[in-house]
């Protein structure tokens, strides 16, 4: 007879059912064991791919910040160079100077076609920017949903589901 209850072991064993074999007393049932890792490492799948979709949205706004600097450095570069060219205390070329000394941040005068390839430059940036952010907002929906379909369907049809 198996043994009864409370002598510190696994509890009474069901009988099994027909067709199986009895199952061990000495062997606990790791079934359990078994779906809660599957869960765990469920768990920290997810928490990986979200961190991942985390890291690359941050490397690219650091790179687009990188390009930012980068091109505002250029602008200081050329405005140094012009004021180191200019001749001090010699001749009325006031307008060199001030040319030099205008740039608000990069918006100096610059001919129609350097600004036009200037622009041409910031928007590709910019539908960079867009094409990026989209990929990673898409990346983070589909995660999203995957995470929804394996709690039981999750998101709006479950808690509609409850009601």
């Amino acid at each position: 007879a198996p043994p009864a209850s409370g002598g510190g072991g696994p509890g009474p064993v069901p009988a099994p059912q027909p067709g199986q074999q009895p199952r061990s007393v000495s062997l606990p049932d790791i079934t359990s064991y078994a779906a809660r890792a599957d869960a765990e490492e469920e768990k920290r799948r997810k928490r990986l791919a979200r961190n991942r979709a985390s890291a690359r949205l941050r490397r690219l706004r650091k790179k687009n910040l990188v390009d930012s600097y980068e091109g505002e450095v250029g602008v200081l570069e050329t405005s140094l160079s012009k004021l180191r060219s200019h001749r001090w205390g010699v001749g009325s070329d006031h307008e060199a100077i001030l040319e030099a000394l205008s740039m608000d941040r990069g918006q100096q005068n610059i001919d129609a076609d350097k600004r036009r390839e200037l622009i041409r430059g910031i928007l590709e940036q910019q539908r960079e920017q867009v094409r990026n952010i989209a990929e990673c907002q898409l990346e983070n929906m589909v995660l999203g949903m995957i995470a929804g379909r394996d709690d039981g369907g999750g998101g709006a049809n479950a808690a509609s589901a409850s009601a």
